[in-house]
């Protein structure tokens, strides 16, 4: 079953859209798709050793399956602050940057922060995560790069977080086949024919 696609924008981006997670977003044309049960990880096509880390990944989870939310933690700063002490388990010498702030994007309310983390193979790492929840969803927004790198691409994945969409369903196709019968029944025999066209 396909759960994606992909329509060109221009030469530099891609309009890609997730069925299983309804969203919609646009990459640079020359980045691959990983996917995994509640992921879509985008990576340039061309990495090599020196830029490996960088990516731009999108989480998709019901924010009743996740550990820190519960009955008596489930506002939305318990969710930022859950999200949070998971990193800081998770990444060796996570350190905020910037403390979490709110921000309207497409008229989506989101929790932002910036944290950085050291790898073994890579060095230092820079990390920016965008959280919003829609209903029972929560998505997460990240991306990561070396930080020199990080800094000179800031533009591209703004842009990248600004074309983000919730899209419920893809499907444009418009049923004419109502139209046509209504028209047949109210119009005279001569102009059936031209409704037939349609």
């Amino acid at each position: 079953m396909i759960d994606f696609t992909y329509a060109q924008i221009d030469d530099n981006y891609l309009s890609y859209y997730n069925d299983l997670f309804k969203f919609e977003i646009s990459i640079p044309s020359d980045w691959n798709e990983e996917k995994g049960d509640n992921y879509v990880l985008f990576t340039p096509s061309l990495d090599n050793f020196n830029n490996f880390s960088k990516s731009f990944i999108v989480y998709s989870y019901n924010i009743d399956d996740l550990p820190y939310f519960t009955n008596e933690n489930n506002s939305y700063n318990d969710v930022i602050n859950g999200e949070l002490d998971h990193l800081k388990s998770f990444y060796n010498d996570f350190t905020l940057i910037k403390s979490p702030e709110t921000i309207s994007i497409n008229y989506y309310n989101f929790s932002f922060f910036e944290f950085s983390y050291y790898d073994y193979l890579f060095g230092k790492i820079n990390v920016k995560e965008y959280l919003l929840i829609n209903d029972t969803n929560l998505f997460i927004l990240s991306y990561q790069d070396k930080p020199l790198s990080y800094f000179s691409n800031l533009k591209m994945y703004d842009n990248i977080i600004q074309s983000f969409r919730i899209v419920e369903t893809k499907n444009n196709t418009f049923d004419l086949s109502n139209v046509r019968e209504k028209l047949s029944e109210n119009i005279p025999k001569t102009y059936t024919n031209l409704v037939a066209g349609l």
